[in-house]
């Protein structure tokens, strides 16, 4: 921020058009040139344009050496030339060399004609791209000429925007120069006009242009460009990846706010390598007009940043001896000097939010200094800020007589205006546009209405179509609000609209739900948020209320703009956009930028963050909001202390180098859109599909043709979810799998004919019949719910999906003849807040868990308590003998025992969680008994290290590998440690059974099988010997297969155990059982099935067709348990592997999952036909198969039982657990 420049006076609109699309009433500021623009036929493209009538005559026939001008000087320089309507920059662009200044032969060849996008725009022969000559093509030309930079020759590519017939020559030319980046400034379609044909694959695909292999892996959309990242390989060249920056909002004819511009050269500069001498490549349409503006500022700003200095005429005649006419129009020159100043003022700043908390911390200890880092960031802020003119006001105050003199005037051009007709009314309203982080119109921000005005607010929230209002004080406050709020459950007329206060929720902000009310239209519905306490913005300790503001507006819909309002429609409306915009910033980029955010509002409302105190509170905002993430998770590890103990500071400093990432789940808006359509689909779309079922089967049918299903069920994917898809869908509401058994029943059992692409196929978009609506479902069912790999669903995406979806269920309920209920409930869901901010904390917990517990052990184990080796371990032996009171030897055990006794050294190896470990630790202490020394250690290296010649050890260690995690490399090193020391080993864990079962060469014990989890039945068995064919096919490819050749085998004697086995864990939750290959095989089927079929109806009910069983209780013994803990050193470890463990079980919600959708997802028909065969006999109907449970009254109460029992895990990690179970209503009598 070294070039701090002066203040201008904005007086152009040509400063920003991003509203010109508004009434044109307030546009008498723009020139006779910008008028003529709009005078040009409509088949007429502005870039084509090629000059402006020149009324200088042709100056440039005696052109002039321009002087260049100081960094400090530039301020003013554009006042000076601004002077007179902008006589200066007239006259000084029209000198400038113009027209078809050198031969242009190439491209004027008529089999070249064709792929020039314009009649009189061609590349100089002599600094044209030249592409190589390939197979497909024997062309070298391209409508792309080599630019000099300032520093550097042939530093950029200006080139016009692709046809549809150079798709291919374009791509050629990327990868030919190795092109990294890619700056787009033209919309594919601007008007009437076609501007540029798209060149690259939607957001997932893959296309081939030419030769070149186009692949899009990531999009970003910002408030007025996206970013996009493709994936480009061609034969002869390794893949690399090129990025695309792509300005959105360059009005169509007129110039992009400075500022604005400024942000996005900011972006693509902190993108770029310095190391990277490939050209950048710039286009629009014609690629010489907005390209020669951003090549402009780009090669100026650099230059100058070095030199002190910049000459922008001089480098338009340098730009313009490699291309034609670049910069087409005196408004686009006068463009770079205001980005320039812009830039030059205070250059963009991006920081990580670890960076970012350091400096903050620093400012937070400057308090005696009046916070001295602030107040001279603030004071250049005040410096920067833009300052307007009555000129730019002429609108607001031709309507002064309807404003109150001390509300803040709206500038005319981000002025918003009102469309509908209210008689006596106008269209002016005291309310603007303001940008958020992602979106061009994120929000509308205005004052209160006074009653007078009550009606133009309504108007305003009706034609702009939001649907949410953020107050920024309490309304109880508020004088004037009953003008236009109507008590909870009550009515008012606000002629002509009715207002209808639906709804009051209280919870961390107080929710208002209204419906306004016009006739002949349908209703509008609102949701008014407030704040429970008063917003302040001095000597702020807690910044909690304005965070929960900021978090539920962060949840809304981002397809509307929110409305902001305050007294005066400026004061703690800054703070609140700056504070959600920073937090979209975190969420997007994993940086953030206070001083720019607060920069960009203030072009809008100058008034917006006017104090220091205002300022401050952002960022201690934003501060408090990344703290909350890690101060959990760092409370007590930073040498000992408690989490009371640590101020902000040590926290910052405790996590030094770390990198916070959310960006791996999206922003929150996005994930909830993931959550919401998996929950649609999986419940309206459920149960229409059971609707439509129950209408065309008599249920009496059902059992006689479950038996074709065998041969004719179709193999579904194995693992329905991503592990990342998981932590956003598994919310315990509506995950089951009815559509699987719904599909295979409409499509093998009843007389529904195929639609018209057959069963299994995406139907015509015409068919509309009900066969290809119930296959609509299946596909969005697996393309959401069952084989999608996004974590996350954008909002536009969401919307067109969701609307798809309940056209769907709209056909089936017409075809139905019922109610709209099921249309009513997707609505319903689309709406659904989901709490994300609790989502979020809980991700980042999660997360940052897994990532930090290996640190939090070293650190734990470094203690004081810890730092001698043998208490350590002797003090983790000891823990294990109050578990092993419950130890039950089996008639196998003294065999066990007596393989392992009298061996100089004994390791065992196991995986925690399932119930083995505790047979290696009872085995363990019995040898401790005969004299052995004990050591659970963390890796099979320290074998080495803690081995003592001539002493009795034993080794035990948990979780070597993991439980897939094993390979015969894995094997070799611990066969390699055993035999160094002559150790004798035996395997009491699931990963190790394979190497049992190999080289002892024997069947594997039946103790073993009690012991096995379900997880390694379910990859590793064989039965037999023999390995399922399916199996194999399926996974043929897959790294589990290179263990195949070690998997256990079971004789026939062990079916009726292992059957037991399997049903047991059903009962325990465990339903992956139904993925075994040992159930896959006939004989154990059949034991299996012999199981069930001794249990009662109640029973199977219990088990197959109820939800399963919570882990309410295992949850509320760890509270107690952490309640009742010493708050020991090295009881630290082993509480944060608790924590983790549970906190990812209750992530996953696998236990809310019915068996019954299970045993239909794998294909086991013959356990389905024995549930539906007790069902008719218990019932007489087979109703009791399908769920009814989804529809709750509110979607609050579907959240109730998840919050708490994730509320109360959170708080098994603060040092006052009783007060905070007591804030969650969590039951005490546990």
């Amino acid at each position: 921020m070294s070039f701090k420049g002066t203040r201008y006076e904005n007086t152009d609109d040509n400063f920003s058009n991003l509203n010109e699309n508004k009434q044109d009433a307030h546009s008498s500021a723009r020139s006779g040139i910008k008028k003529n623009y709009m005078d040009l036929p409509p088949d007429v493209d502005i870039d084509e344009k090629i000059h402006q009538e020149n009324p200088y005559g042709d100056m440039y026939a005696n052109e002039q050496f321009c002087p260049d001008i100081l960094i400090k000087d530039i301020g003013s320089a554009i006042m000076k030339k601004r002077k007179d309507d902008d006589d200066g920059f007239k006259r000084e662009y029209a000198s400038l060399p113009y027209g078809e200044r050198y031969p242009c032969d190439t491209g004027k060849l008529q089999i070249n004609v064709p792929k020039n996008r314009f009649k009189t725009t061609f590349p100089y022969d002599h600094s044209r791209v030249i592409l190589r000559k390939n197979a497909g093509s024997d062309s070298d030309y391209i409508n792309a000429n080599y630019i000099d930079g300032q520093e550097r020759k042939n530093e950029y590519i200006a080139s016009q925007g692709p046809k549809e017939s150079t798709l291919g020559d374009f791509w050629e030319m990327v990868c030919q120069d190795q092109v990294k980046q890619i700056i787009m400034l033209t919309n594919l379609r601007e008007g009437r006009k076609i501007k540029c044909h798209q060149y690259w694959p939607d957001l997932g695909n893959k296309e081939i242009y030419g030769t070149i292999s186009v692949k899009s892996m990531e999009e970003k959309q910002y408030a007025f460009y996206t970013l996009r990242k493709f994936q480009v390989s061609q034969k002869a060249m390794n893949s690399y990846v090129v990025s695309q920056f792509h300005y959105t909002t360059w009005p169509d004819h007129g110039t992009p706010d400075p500022l604005c511009l400024v942000i996005f050269h900011s972006h693509v500069t902190h993108e770029h390598s310095n190391q990277d001498v490939a050209p950048t490549l710039v286009h629009c349409s014609a690629g010489i007009g907005r390209t020669g503006t951003y090549i402009a500022l780009d090669s100026l700003y650099h230059a100058g940043r070095k030199s002190g200095r910049v000459n922008v005429a001089e480098y338009v005649k340098t730009m313009r001896a490699n291309r034609m006419n670049m910069i087409q129009t005196y408004e686009q020159y006068m463009t770079v000097f205001l980005a320039l100043q812009e830039a030059f003022k205070a250059v963009p700043d991006p920081q990580g939010t670890v960076k970012f908390c350091q400096r903050i911390s620093q400012m937070l200890k400057d308090a005696p200094a009046n916070y001295s880092g602030l107040r001279k960031e603030y004071e250049l802020l005040r410096k920067v800020c833009p300052v307007y003119t009555n000129d730019d006001y002429k609108l607001a105050k031709q309507n002064m007589p309807k404003q109150r003199k001390d509300v803040i005037l709206p500038l005319d051009k981000y002025g918003l205006y009102l469309t509908s007709n209210v008689p006596t009314r106008g269209g002016f309203i005291n309310a603007i546009v303001v940008s958020s982080h992602s979106t061009d119109n994120g929000f509308i921000v205005t004052h209160y209405p006074t009653p007078e005005d009550a009606v133009d607010f309504l108007r305003l929230l009706i034609d702009h179509e939001s649907s949410t209002v953020i107050c920024m004080d309490p309304l109880h406050n508020i004088d004037q609000i009953k003008s236009w709020l109507p008590l909870p459950s009550s009515e008012k007329i606000v002629s002509p609209f009715k207002v209808v206060h639906s709804s009051s929720k209280d919870n961390n902000v107080k929710l208002s739900v209204i419906s306004i009310h016009k006739e002949g239209e349908e209703p509008h519905k609102v949701t008014v948020a407030e704040p429970k306490a008063e917003l302040k913005t001095q000597n702020v300790h807690d910044t909690s209320s304005l965070r929960s503001l900021v978090s539920f507006a962060l949840s809304c819909p981002n397809d509307s703009p929110i409305t902001v309002v305050s007294k005066d429609g400026a004061s703690l409306c800054g703070v609140f956009c700056a504070v959600f915009n920073s937090i979209q910033q975190i969420t997007m980029d994993d940086n953030i930028d206070v001083f720019t955010t607060v920069r960009q509002l203030q072009t809008r409302r100058p008034e917006f963050c006017s104090t220091q105190d205002e300022y401050g509170l952002i960022y201690q905002t934003v501060y408090d909001h990344l703290q909350t993430t890690l101060h959990h998770l760092l409370g007590r590890i930073a040498a000992g202390k408690g989490a009371k103990q640590l101020n902000k500071n040590e926290v910052v400093n405790a996590v030094n180098g770390t990198k916070m990432s959310l960006s791996k789940y999206g922003s929150t808006v996005e994930t909830t859109n993931l959550a919401r359509l998996a929950r649609i689909i999986l419940g309206p779309c459920t149960h229409v599909l059971q609707d439509v079922l129950k209408k065309n089967m008599n249920p009496s049918v059902l059992p006689g043709k479950v038996k074709t299903l065998i041969t004719l069920l179709p193999k579904f994917k194995k693992s329905p979810f991503t592990k990342e898809q998981e932590t956003i869908v598994y919310t315990g509401i509506y995950s089951d799998f009815d559509i699987t058994l719904l599909y295979t029943l409409y499509r093998n059992i009843c007389t529904f004919p195929p639609h018209s692409k057959q069963w299994g196929n995406v139907p015509n978009p015409g068919d509309r019949s009900e066969s290809a609506n119930i296959e609509r479902i299946r596909l969005l069912r697996n393309k959401y719910q069952g084989h999608h790999s996004s974590i996350s669903i954008s909002s536009s995406d969401f919307n067109q999906e969701w609307q798809a979806v309940f056209d769907i269920v709209k056909e089936l309920e017409l075809y139905l003849g019922t109610r709209t209920v099921y249309q009513e409930e997707v609505k319903k869901i689309t709406q659904c807040c989901m709490d994300p901010e609790q989502e979020t904390k809980y991700i980042e917990k999660l997360l940052d868990l897994n990532k930090k517990l290996d640190d939090i052990s070293v650190k734990v184990e470094n203690t004081c308590v810890c730092k001698k080796r043998k208490e350590f371990f002797d003090r983790e032996v000891s823990s294990w003998k109050e578990d092993d009171k419950v130890f039950l030897e089996t008639h196998n055990f003294p065999a066990m025992f007596n393989r392992v006794v009298d061996k100089t050294y004994v390791t065992f190896v196991g995986v925690p969680g399932s119930g083995k470990s505790v047979t290696a630790r009872h085995i363990a202490l019995k040898l401790q008994e005969e004299g052995y020394y004990i050591l659970p250690i963390k890796d099979i290296s320290d074998i080495e290290t803690h081995c003592i010649p001539d002493i009795l050890q034993v080794f035990v260690i948990d979780d070597v590998v993991g439980v897939f995690g094993f390979d015969e490399s894995m094997f070799n090193k611990l066969w390699t440690y055993t035999n160094k020391f002559d150790s004798e080993y035996t395997f009491i864990h699931d990963s190790m059974f394979e190497i049992v079962a190999c080289h002892f060469g024997r069947q594997f014990p039946e103790l073993m099988i009690q012991y096995m989890s379900s997880d390694y039945l379910a990859n590793y068995i064989k039965v037999d010997g023999n390995e399922s064919e399916s199996r194999i096919s399926e996974n043929e490819e897959s790294t589990e297969c290179k263990a195949s050749g070690l998997c256990i085998i079971i004789s026939e004697s062990h079916y009726p155990m292992l059957a037991e086995r399997l049903f047991r864990d059903v009962e325990n939750g465990e339903i992956l059982v139904f993925g075994h290959e040992a159930l896959k095989h006939p004989s154990v089927l059949q034991t299996f099935i012999e199981v069930i079929a001794r249990k009662s109806y109640g029973e199977l009910y219990s088990i197959f067709l109820s939800e399963l069983k919570e882990d309410d209780e295992i949850m509320f013994s760890f509270v107690e348990s952490q309640m009742k803990k010493k708050n020991e050193a090295w009881d630290e470890r082993l509480e944060f592997y608790q924590i983790k463990d549970l906190l990812f079980d209750r992530r996953y919600f696998v236990k809310r999952v019915r068996a019954i959708s299970w045993v239909i997802y794998h294909g086991h028909n013959q356990i389905l036909q024995y549930i539906i065969d007790q069902i008719l006999t218990e019932k007489g109907n087979v109703n009791d198969l399908f769920q009814n449970s989804y529809n709750k009254d509110e979607e609050e109460m579907a959240y109730d039982s998840v919050d708490v029992e994730r509320g109360a895990v959170m708080a098994a990690r603060d040092s006052d657990i009783e007060s905070d179970m007591k804030k969650l209503h969590v039951k005490q009598d546990m």
